[in-house]
Parts: structure tokens; sequence; C-alpha cells
């Protein structure tokens, strides 16, 4: 993999500086059962370096809180707080808050949006990790507006053909209280590539989400509600968790020492309550 230097900063949830990211090479797609544009490794990003201000892709919509009525995610009118399709050339921010650490070297941590894997529109978001050592971070925060309350959280994952060992389990999103992650969406393999599970944990314990098909889409739905978290892949529930405190914020991406790993993104959406995974 072969990328340009680009420049991403973090940004907070009111302002945001330029965030940079340009793909010299990228390798040949590999074939997949859901998505028509796929590759292997590597992000690549867009290169028009301006996100000061942006509706948070094609299919991104707000509401002040997801009872002031119905609007327009992913082509259908629902009451929802957010809606975000990565079409963009750069992840909006705000209304993501951007932490990528180290910063300012692509080659190292990168997060961006891509055109190599996507669900739906054009792109998807990728959270890179290159091989340098030491942890590096590529991760978003989407807060919830009027503070704490009941969060539904649906996101599409997409997880390449890789080499893992059986140790390597790695949390790609979470749900996050005022004081720290109430739940965590985690990939554990099972040391034959990129092959193993999906699971939600937290302090109380995991519930298995099912396999990861590789090279194809993976819907889940996570709903805090009270003091309970109750876990959907696709249309199907799998199991609920007690939490200690209500939701704040929702997190997309990745933060570890692993070498040469990347996490597609698409089709997020962020409301009042469970509205069934949109897509397959």
């Amino acid at each position: 993999m072969q990328l340009l230097r680009g420049l991403p900063l973090l940004c907070s949830v009111t302002a945001c500086g330029a965030f940079l990211s340009v793909n010299e090479a990228v390798p040949p797609p590999a074939s997949s059962d859901d998505a028509g544009d796929v590759a292997e490794a590597g992000p690549e990003a867009g290169a028009d370096g301006a996100a000061a201000a942006q509706d948070g892709g094609g299919d991104a919509a707000t509401t002040d809180g997801g009872d002031s009525g119905l609007v327009e995610c992913f082509g259908t009118p629902r009451s929802v707080f957010y809606c975000d399709a990565f079409d963009l050339p750069n992840i909006a921010a705000p209304p993501w808050l951007l932490n990528v650490a180290p910063p300012g070297d692509v080659n190292k941590a990168e997060l961006a949006t891509s055109t190599n894997v996507h669900l739906s529109g054009a792109r998807a978001a990728d959270a890179y990790v290159g091989p340098a050592t030491g942890t590096k971070t590529a991760k978003a925060l989407w807060t919830r507006p009027g503070g704490a309350g009941p969060l539904a959280f649906q996101l599409n994952v997409y997880i390449p053909a890789d080499a893992w060992t059986a140790a390597d389990t790695t949390a790609f999103a979470a749900l996050r209280s005022a004081t720290g992650p109430i739940g965590e969406l985690q990939f554990k393999p099972n040391g034959n590539g990129s092959n193993g599970d999906l699971v939600l944990a937290n302090a109380s314990g995991a519930v298995n989400l099912g396999p990861v098909s590789v090279g194809n889409w993976s819907c889940v739905e996570l709903e805090a509600n009270g003091g309970t978290l109750t876990a959907f892949r696709g249309a199907i529930k799998k199991g609920s968790l007690p939490i200690a405190a209500p939701p704040v914020a929702a997190e997309i991406g990745i933060s570890t020492a692993l070498g040469g790993k990347v996490f597609y993104f698409d089709d997020v959406v962020l409301a009042p309550a469970a509205v069934g995974c949109l897509r397959p």
C-alpha cells in the first residue's frame, strides 16, 4: 500500500480544520457478493481538502432530538437523530469528532472516506492503522443531542480478508456513557484469516452476534434503553446486557497496536429507538 501523506486533524463538535488524505495507489478489487467495488486492503481517501462544513454525506440528516418529525434517511422518512452514508470526500466533522493518532501520516493511521468498498452510494468510511509499532487510533465520535438518554446505533461493517490470530480481538464500534464505554462491538477472529465472530461486550459479559462473512457487509444495531443494552444482527435479536448508565455518544473506528488493519463502515443510523436494519 502506497499512500501520500495527508493531514488528519482532531476536530471538535463545533469546528473542524481541513481533513486531507490522498491515495496514490489502490490495490485491485477483490470479489464480493454485496459490493461491486471492493479492495481487500488499503483505504482510499478524498483529495479535495475541504471539510470545514459538510452535511454528512449523500444521505445525511440531523434533527433536534428525533421528536420534531420525520427526516430523510437513505431514501425513507424516519424518526432519527442522524443518518450518514459517508458519500462525501471527507467525513463530516461536525457532527463527528475525529480522533486520529498519531496525526499527520496516513501510513500510520487514517480516518477518511473510501471508494474501495461501499454498501450504498460511492463511498464508505474507513478506519485504517498501518504497520508502525505502538498504539494507533482512527476513530469518530458522534454525540447524542440533548445529552444522555435512550439511543439506537445502527451500522454496517465490512472486514476485509486479512491475516488475524485468535488473540487479535479488536473493538470497532461502541456506545459510550459520560464515563466510558457501556458496550463495545468487537471482531473476535478464530485465527483463520478474517474468519471469526462479531461480539457485543461490556463489564457484565458478552453476546455473540454470529460469524463474520468475509467479503460481505454485516448490519448490527444496538439499542440502549433504561438499564438494558440490546443487540440485533440484521432483523434478529441476539441478546441483551445490563448497563449502569445511559449513552451520550456512539463511536466507530479502531485503536490498536496491530498493523495494517482496516475496517469499513457505511449507512450509520443514530435514533431514539431501534429502527431495524435498513439494509440486508
